[in-house]
């Protein structure tokens, strides 16, 4: 018999960090805390421990992180409801984990703790303690609950209906039911319809909660998203069930075992979902949703061996999606799964021109059409009664009417009714026709919002960012058709951070964690904003050659990380293309991009080189050398100096020319002093008064100014190194701006709009590459080898300065 704990712990395990430290916090308060990884004993039947401790304990909290609840969290958080249903009074508490994108299920309940700001907060601590011991909060604690409570919005906005939403998802009734009753009789079904019909919401928060309350005949259920690896996010969704007790690092390296074993072959689908059944006592039933399966055939690539040319490559990219199609479809023919698809209807005919997915889902397929006026009438009103929030006299019939009949506009609506929310708090409960019309209206708002965003920022160069960064978050074809892309926070830098927060708390992003990788990700909130947004559609216009380049770098880049073959760097055109573009677009590219193709560069160099010594050594290694130099925006004099520079022998580092500066002729001493500064009608008054200073007279100085020739070489190299260190304003790795030379020319002229970090830069580098003091002068140094010993105006006296220059 288990003995009887105060507080079970619900949580995804991806959290188990954040989850344990709180745990223990608990447990040093004398709370007895039932937490799996501290009670579970490996090989145990763990399930039924589970159900028997959740029925049993004192109260139940649920940890909420940035991702979505994990099967297991589904199930013991509608037990935990259900049970607060028998026994009123029950605690049941949602706890908001730093980054939480909270559960609409939990809108209802009248205790809320919010670590959103730190798990280390005091007040969030004391309100967990007096939740579980049934405790009255006093006021202070009351007040943050309100706060709390106050933030929590009941619509989605541009975000899809998660499982843990469903109470607040309305109006797709008959869609839901019509799912259900397809998925009796036919193992693989598919949802289609318009992009922003809804369908992410319909199997999410309404198909799958109907399936999980089935205590009869329980489902097992996991869901993936294809994205560029489907066989590996598959294997990440069902190597937790098959190995629950394992570690996260282990999980990991299961994942990629079960992975590659699909690939290969040696592994069939059904095989693990007959075994994950076997292990799951009292569940006989499997059901994957494989949620955007367009991905298959706008982002799937071959995950074997890497090709050789274009041909070979679509060849196998067809192949690597029809095994994957070909599993699933073995797995529903034994009996042993079940499928259930969403899929835009714009690639329809990408599916079913594979005969054997096309016959599956003859009778299988519902189509999603708008929703009809009463369903978005509910959709509109149920989730703000809930909650006793109110429309004005009106309000919801402009809404419907603005709505109509076009799919798209479903995500504009619930964007909408949640900036509609944030008014409310404002103005008591009610929801009014004024914030309606400020906001632009259901055509106006989302690209309103997102001027408002981008209007914002402090800067141009802020701006800039927001731009760049947006477009990171694309994908696009050779018919210019955009979808969302997730990216990785390590791919978009460091320096996006506190844009991609706002971005965040604006709604127009979303960020997730990546099952598989454990890696934080970016994507857009809806492809609404790609459609809707006037100013985005200008910027996808206005660089639509250089996203579609950028598109097939990419994909040339994972096939070479996957392959680790050198062969699969760019070369011959490719190459050529890629110098090109990250000639104009440098910044524009992650640090990893710019890695590749510098790395294609240097391989393309090294083959040349060793073809050269065999055959037309002197015409094609210059050839090679002309084309690497331009495209890293290097005259062949400062091509030169890199290959030198890259030897690290001192000797060869580049240098400019110094002359020593003698010393004043009446001082005979190492320290001495001249007369600063200028005197008479003409003097600028920066110039005055003028004084003595007293400097060591003992320097050199360059004879010239630094050329282009010579500062292209450090700005190459230095950009390898990532910047120079602390000599930005902020004491981080310091950034070169752009080599500009406003189409006066470079080579031996001097260079122009450097600023006096990037100065200090060069300096710093030059000293590290020679091992010799190299500084910028001072500008009492400067003053004294300019004047070249004289008191007027010009050191050369009254002439005319074309004499000397």
């Amino acid at each position: 018999m288990d003995q009887k704990y105060d507080v079970f712990i619900s949580y995804n395990t991806q959290d188990h960090a954040s989850v344990t430290a709180l745990a223990t916090r608990l447990k040093n308060r004398q709370v007895n805390v039932f937490l799996d990884r501290w009670h579970l004993i490996p090989g145990q039947p763990w399930p039924e421990r589970l159900r028997n401790v959740l029925s049993s304990c004192s109260a139940v909290a649920v940890f909420l992180g940035p991702g979505e609840m994990g099967p297991w969290q589904q199930r013991e958080m509608y037990f935990a409801l259900e049970r607060q249903n028998r026994e009123p009074g029950f605690p049941v508490i949602p706890l908001l984990l730093p980054d939480a994108n909270p559960s609409l299920d939990f809108l209802t309940q009248n205790m809320w703790v919010d670590f959103r700001g730190g798990i280390e907060e005091p007040l969030a601590f004391n309100i967990l303690l007096a939740a579980i011991r049934r405790e009255a909060l006093d006021p202070e604690l009351q007040q943050r609950l309100q706060e709390t409570i106050n933030t929590l919005c009941p619509y989605r906005g541009l975000h899809y209906f998660r499982e843990q939403d469903a109470a607040f998802f309305f109006g797709r009734d008959a869609a839901i039911q019509e799912l259900q009753e397809k998925l009796g009789s036919h193992p693989f079904v598919a949802l289609v319809g318009a992009s922003g019909a809804g369908k992410s919401s319909v199997v999410r928060a309404g198909l799958l909660p109907k399936l999980r309350k089935d205590t009869r005949e329980p489902w097992e259920i996991i869901t993936i998203v294809p994205g560029d690896r489907p066989f590996y996010n598959l294997a990440a969704g069902l190597t937790p069930l098959l190995e629950p007790e394992k570690s996260e690092n282990d999980l990991l390296i299961e994942i990629a075992k079960q992975s590659d074993a699909f690939l290969k072959g040696s592994l069939q689908i059904r095989d693990v979902v007959e075994r994950i059944l076997q292990k799951q006592l009292g569940t006989q039933r499997f059901l994957l949703v494989v949620d955007q399966w367009e991905e298959l055939y706008t982002l799937a690539k071959s995950e074997t061996k890497t090709p050789k040319t274009d041909k070979q490559r679509h060849s196998q990219e067809i192949s690597s999606c029809k095994r994957f199609i070909d599993g699933l479809l073995d797995a529903c023919e034994a009996g042993k799964l079940a499928v259930a698809i969403t899929l835009r209807g714009d690639f329809m005919g990408q599916a079913f021109a594979y005969r054997r997915l096309s016959d599956q889902l003859q009778n299988a397929q519902i189509n999603l059409g708008p929703m009809k006026q009463d369903e978005l009438q509910q959709a509109i009103e149920q989730p703000a009664r809930k909650l006793n929030l109110n429309f004005e006299s009106g309000l919801v019939d402009t809404l419907l009417t603005d709505v109509g009949g076009e799919p798209g506009n479903l995500p504009l609506l619930e964007f909408v009714l949640e900036r509609l929310w944030q008014d409310e708090k404002r103005h008591g409960g009610l929801f009014r026709h004024q914030a309606y019309q400020d906001m632009g209206k259901l055509k106006g708002a989302l690209a309103q919002k997102a001027d408002d965003v981008y209007k914002s920022l402090p800067s141009d160069q802020d701006r800039r960012l927001l731009r760049q960064l947006l477009l990171q978050l694309v994908h696009t074809n050779e018919t210019s058709e955009y979808t969302r892309r997730r990216a990785s926070f390590d791919d978009l830098g460091a320096q996006t951070n506190s844009l991609i927060h706002r971005l965040i708390d604006a709604r127009l992003v979303v960020s997730n964690r990546d099952n598989a990788s454990g890696n934080n990700t970016l994507e857009m909130a809806h492809e609404a904003l790609i459609r809707d947004w006037p100013r985005f559609q200008q910027w996808l216009k206005d660089d639509r050659d250089f996203l579609l380049w950028r598109e097939r770098m990419r994909r040339a880049r994972e096939e070479w990380l996957q392959s680790g073959d050198a062969t699969a760097l760019l070369e011959g055109q490719r190459l050529k293309d890629a110098m090109r573009w990250r000639n104009f677009k440098k910044d524009e590219l992650t640090k990893q991009e710019n890695a590749f193709i510098s790395q294609s560069v240097l391989h393309s160099l090294r083959v040349m080189t060793v073809t050269s010594l065999i055959v037309l050594l002197p015409l094609t290694l210059a050839s090679w050398f002309f084309i690497w130099c331009a495209g890293n925006n290097l005259s062949p004099k400062a091509g030169i100096s890199v290959l030198l520079a890259k030897s690290d022998i001192p000797a060869l580092q580049p240098e400019p020319e110094m002359v020593l500066i003698p010393p004043d002729k009446n001082c005979q001493q190492e320290s001495c002093e001249f007369l600063m500064g200028s005197s008479g009608e003409k003097v600028l008054q920066y110039e005055t008064p003028q004084h003595r200073v007293q400097f060591n007279n003992n320097f050199k100085i360059s004879k010239y100014e630094v050329t282009y020739d010579e500062y292209q070489v450090f700005a190459y190299l230095i950009a390898q190194e990532g910047g120079c260190k602390n000599t930005g304003s902020d004491q981080k790795p310091h950034q070169l701006g752009p080599i500009n030379d406003l189409g006066m020319g470079k080579g031996r002229r001097p260079v122009i709009n450097v600023d006096w970090y990037d100065a200090q830069c060069y300096a710093q580098w030059l000293g590290e590459r020679t091992h010799k003091d190299y500084h910028l002068p001072s500008e009492a140094q400067w003053e004294y080898a300019a004047r070249a010993g004289t008191t007027g105006d010009y050191y050369w006296g009254q002439e005319d300065a074309r004499k000397y220059a």
